[in-house]
């Protein structure tokens, strides 16, 4: 049983053992289950929680359950993806829109290798980074350009911590709720606005769409119409709270997905503030 898993024993069963006399053998057990938890340090119990999720995830192919591979499964939301995308082959492109300086490309490469890659990512201040994680496959693509409905140009807020970036602006009672600073805006950048149709190529499938674009979700989506068509997954951020002056909702996004013929699939662990959670990462599937 893996350490991360509960010990339940069914009413009926504990039944048996009374009737049998064995009550007492069976909360000896069960004591003794809890004694070692106690006492086995810390890095044996992580240990076999990461061999768990590694199984369950079935990230396999001959690889050690390493830290490293279970902490880059954890920053791609593998758990979250569906089966048939983290099962070789990986004949797919992966399109990550709102890619910042690459950390989730990073940790995807790390257990797969799609097709080709496409980043879009805005900020000149990441792009050199970016470009360096993309390197590792010529077929790759970095598009720097913000993602929306039309093509054109559009300002974007370059926040102080570049993730909070965003083309709305971010309202001023979000920010009590995380670090000092972070949605300070460094300076306004004008930037190249492009439809996702128009650079993902045509006739090949998307196997994962991820949206990470700070409140502008729709919009982006709605330039993505055609290759939503041939995507078999959609993986985006969802806010809880408002975070920025007219951004997408969660309800938004989900209906937005829905009429596009994508199914909820699953949430993450969400991102706690002080008092309430603020945003999770959730997985659209492709419905049939």
């Amino acid at each position: 049983m893996a350490s991360d898993q509960i010990l339940r024993v069914p009413g009926d069963i504990i039944l048996l053992f009374h009737r049998f006399g064995l009550c007492s053998f069976l909360e000896v057990t069960m004591n003794l289950k809890a004694a070692v938890r106690c006492f086995t340090p810390f890095g044996l119990i992580e240990l076999h929680r990461r061999r768990y999720r590694m199984r369950r995830d079935e990230i396999s192919g001959g690889r050690s359950f390493s830290s490293e591979l279970d902490e880059a499964a954890r920053d791609c939301r593998f758990e979250l993806w569906p089966r048939e995308l983290r099962q070789a082959p990986h004949d797919w492109i992966l399109v990550d829109v709102g890619a910042n300086v690459g950390a989730y490309v990073a940790a995807v490469l790390k257990l797969i290798s799609p097709r080709q890659i496409v980043a879009i990512e805005p900020l000149p201040s990441c792009h050199s980074q970016l470009a360096s994680v993309l390197a590792s496959n010529r077929n790759n693509l970095l598009i720097k350009a913000a993602a929306g409905e039309a093509g054109g140009e559009i300002e974007i807020h370059f926040a102080d911590d570049s993730k909070m970036s965003s083309v709305l602006s971010p309202l001023p009672e979000i920010a009590g709720s995380y670090h000092p600073g972070v949605f300070d805006t460094r300076q306004m950048l004008k930037v190249p606005l492009v439809r996702i149709d128009d650079i993902v190529p045509a006739n090949k499938p998307v196997g994962l769409l991820k949206l990470d674009v700070q409140g502008f979700e729709v919009s982006a989506l709605r330039g993505a119409e055609a290759t939503l068509k041939r995507t078999r997954a959609v993986q985006v951020e969802i806010n809880y709270t408002p975070h920025y002056e007219g951004a997408a909702s969660f309800d938004d996004v989900h209906r937005f997905l829905a009429a596009s013929g994508f199914q909820l699939y699953g949430v993450s662990e969400p991102y706690f503030g002080s008092n309430r959670p603020l945003w999770a990462d959730a997985v659209y599937s492709k419905v049939g």
